[in-house]
């Protein structure tokens, strides 16, 4: 629900909204003391409210809370994993007495005893978001002179209350005797708990504020238009527990001019620093400018019928990123690692002593961004048709990196350095043609994203063949070992580079010796296929509407993006005694003497097989898609035919399909063992 309403002097703005989701297991409660329902509720309140204190005074406040509480099950490990890894037959869910069924192998890995006779926990979250901002006008000093200041704070509390019960399960261990009679020896573990146990703590507890204050000048005399601004800004984020909290500050000022709305120079100092850095260089100077050229307002196309708007822009720029540092990377640490032990007391117990840890970080800084963009936006045809563009030229450099060049002769080691460097370059460009013939209205629109990158440096140490080293390659590139087929018999694992990565059978991959030196191992792992990010996003989709209806579908997709089979629980079949999957049996052929021709996957295996399941090129995959991301189906009755309101009934889905190469999981998502769900939605909107 949103309410606002107000006059000249008052204003306000109110959002409420409530939300319950559950999961898709089914609930099989067994015991009343407690609920394992999966669930997910959240209630929020947001009010804003400006107001004109005096006629050259004002205010603007903004509150937002919200309590959410989630419940699952107080399961051991991830309920998940288990129903992936475990085999369905290999033990019953409940044997002939009612006792959960188990075995010594996968102990209580019992998928439904964990979701049901476990106890629960529930997780409840309270958010508290407030700003409050007081703006003064000082005209009567100088003209166009303000100055304004403002604080915020973010409120994050979580708190988890655990409701505790253990279950009783029970192994068979079946076993032919002689003559063939099948015997059973039945072993108990566990208890069923008649009593249960509850604990409580804070989750998490954390604080953000942020204190910002502004000089404000604007100027306007004829053509020439000035805004001017010098800024204060500090922000700060308090968490429990050692070394989790961050400040930051910035001084920092902006001028931009504006002539007769055609010529615009905007230009910023920012002097910034981080609480992550040591004492005395904490700040970083960053400058920054950019231009632009309103040509549609030229003489020469003012009055023109085509174009109604033409800007073109440039820019370049300066900017710091302390995401990837952390607290005391500066200081040199100590602790028992590169110490030896001597050995004290009567007993003769040892004790370790204290030594010199890895070297600090010399020179510590933020990661460094130059970036220079380009580009233009237009709208044509009494803006029925907008065009835009922007690309961009960026280096990206001081970034944190292992120290691998640094020899191990000094007798140390070293840990990180500031000497990584990666470049980028790309565009962003959208294009849409909106219209409407008499109640006939419609819309069509695409957008797109182009990146590309390339590793500079990274420090990586002396290697004896170039393609081993990264420089030069993608960032995010993917790397594994050539598969030039599957090993038919012992002959040709006879006859071929031996694979070191662990007993190689009949059944097994058969690698690329990359080097000559008739060995696999990891100095024949290549660059191979693309990234794991998308090298292009893209999107487009269309609006119709007529007298109140309206059908309205967005699409949205990516190429150009590698992805490995063996992110998803459903492509390392029975390995360390897992399960196979139906998903895998219907697409896969794995090897056997009998099916050897057809076989499209190695043999199968219930140990752990290092020499398979291993970045190669039998396991990675082209992860394009396009997806229907949103449908919908709406009809608006006017507020003269329902006279209390108008109001807006519609139907809609989201994530209703994909078409990819993965097939049988979300490409996007291949590695989550949730599965990936559509939603199908029907609602109503009143606007009273």
């Amino acid at each position: 629900f949103t309410f606002n309403g107000g006059n000249d002097k008052f204003r306000y703005f109110t959002v409420v909204d409530y939300m319950h989701d559950t999961a898709l297991f089914k609930n099989q409660e067994t015991d009343d003391r407690y609920n394992v329902d999966p669930t997910d509720s959240r209630l929020g309140i947001r009010a804003n409210i400006d107001v004109n204190i005096t006629s050259t005074t004002y205010m603007s406040l903004g509150i937002m809370g919200r309590l959410a509480e989630s419940n699952i099950s107080n399961m051991d490990g991830n309920i998940y994993s288990t129903l992936y890894n475990t085999p369905s037959g290999v033990f019953p869910v409940r044997n002939e007495d009612g006792v959960y069924g188990g075995s010594a192998i996968y102990g209580a890995n019992n998928p439904v005893a964990m979701l049901n006779d476990v106890g629960n926990r529930k997780v409840s979250q309270s958010t508290v978001l407030a700003n409050i901002n007081l703006k003064q006008e000082l005209d009567a000093i100088v003209k166009g002179l303000s100055i304004d200041a403002s604080v915020g704070f973010d409120y994050i509390g979580s708190m988890t209350d655990v409701t505790e019960k253990e279950f009783r399960y029970a192994a068979y261990n079946p076993t032919i005797i002689d003559g063939g009679t099948l015997v059973t020896e039945p072993i108990m573990y566990g208890i069923d708990s008649k009593t249960l146990s509850h604990s409580s703590w804070f989750t998490n507890l954390t604080l953000r504020t942020e204190v910002q204050a502004k000089i404000n000048y604007l100027f306007a005399q004829n053509n020439h238009n000035i805004e001017a601004h010098a800024i204060f800004r500090q922000q700060a984020y308090n968490a429990d527990g050692r070394n989790n909290s961050m400040k930051r500050q910035s001084v920092l000022g902006t001028v931009s001019y504006n002539y007769d709305n055609r010529y615009l120079v905007d230009a910023v100092v920012n002097y910034s620093g981080s609480a992550y850095l040591p004492k005395g260089d904490k700040f970083t100077t960053y400058p920054a400018v950019s231009v632009g050229w309103v040509a549609s307002n030229e003489s020469f196309l003012r009055s023109s019928k085509a174009v109604s708007f033409l800007k073109l822009f440039a820019s370049y720029g300066h900017s710091g990123s302390d995401a990837n540092l952390s607290h005391e990377l500066h200081l040199q640490s100590y602790g028992s690692a590169n110490a030896n032990e001597y050995f004290f007391t009567k007993n003769a117990a040892a004790y370790w002593g204290q030594a010199e840890g890895n070297l600090s970080v010399a020179g510590l800084t933020p990661e460094l961004s130059k970036r220079a963009t380009f580009g233009f936006e237009a709208r044509f045809l009494d803006d029925r048709l907008s065009l835009f563009a922007d690309g961009f030229i960026e280096e990206r450099s001081q970034i944190l990196v292992n120290a691998s060049t640094v020899s191990g002769i000094i007798g140390i080691g070293v840990a990180l350095e500031n000497t990584g460097i990666h470049k980028y370059n790309g565009v962003d460009f959208s294009a849409a043609w909106n219209d409407k013939i008499g109640d006939f209205s419609y819309g069509i629109y695409g957008n797109g994203s182009f990146l590309r990158s390339k590793i500079v440096e990274d420090n990586q140490e002396y290697q004896q063949y170039d393609y081993l080293y990264r420089k030069g390659n993608a960032v995010n590139q993917y790397y594994g070992l050539e598969t030039v087929g599957i090993f038919q018999d012992q002959m040709e694992i006879n006859n071929s580079p031996q694979q070191k990565f662990s007993d190689v059978r009949p059944g097994d991959l058969k690698y690329k010796d990359q080097n000559g030196d008739n060995v696999i191992d990891s100095q024949d792992v290549v660059k191979m296929y693309g990234t794991s990010t998308p090298e292009f996003y893209f999107g487009f989709g269309f609006n119709i509407g007529y007298k109140g209806f309206e059908l309205a579908a967005d699409f949205q997709g990516a190429t150009g993006v590698t992805v490995n089979l063996l992110s998803s629980p459903l492509y390392k079949p029975m390995v360390d005694n897992g399960t196979i999957s139906t998903t895998f049996m219907d697409r896969e052929v794995s090897w056997s003497p009998e099916n050897a021709a057809q076989a499209t996957m190695p043999r199968l295996t219930t140990l752990t097989n290092a020499n398979n399941y291993r970045n190669s090129s039998m396991w990675l995959r082209d992860g394009s898609f396009i997806k229907l991301r949103n449908l919908m189906i709406s009809y608006t009755i006017p507020r003269r035919v329902a006279r209390f309101a108008a109001l807006k009934v519609y139907v809609q889905g989201t994530n209703l399909f994909s078409l990819d190469n993965i097939k049988f999981a979300d490409p996007e998502q291949l590695n989550a063992t949730y599965p990936s769900t559509s939603g199908y939605w029907i609602g109503a909107k009143f606007n009273f």
